[in-house]
């Protein structure tokens, strides 16, 4: 016999759920849920698809700025990058480009 809950596990989660009273919204969590259902709206008139495009343009859009940081401001940084762009320079056979 088990003395710490009744059998039937179901009675006691409905019991319990029964026993927590509706706690009102504080105006901040009733501004934050009218906020995040605008957003969700908003996410739906955009759509997956352009959303998804935004993002990869806002990410680029950052590599671009960090590039352009550690260019000017971190010369190991700058002779990496200056090294990956030499090894990228070579065409397939081995030879290199005019550049």
């Amino acid at each position: 016999m088990w003395f710490f809950s009744s059998k039937d596990k179901k009675k006691d989660a409905k019991a319990s759920a029964d026993k927590v009273p509706a706690q009102p919204l504080s105006s901040k969590d009733a501004k934050a849920q009218a906020l995040l259902a605008q957003m969700r709206v908003l996410r739906a008139e955009i759509g997956e698809e352009n959303l998804q495009k935004l993002a990869a343009k806002l990410k680029l859009d950052d590599l671009k700025k960090q590039v352009q940081h550690d260019i000017e401001h971190n010369p190991e940084r700058r002779e990496r990058l200056l090294d990956e762009i030499r090894w990228h320079v070579h065409d397939d056979n081995g030879q290199q480009t005019r550049h």
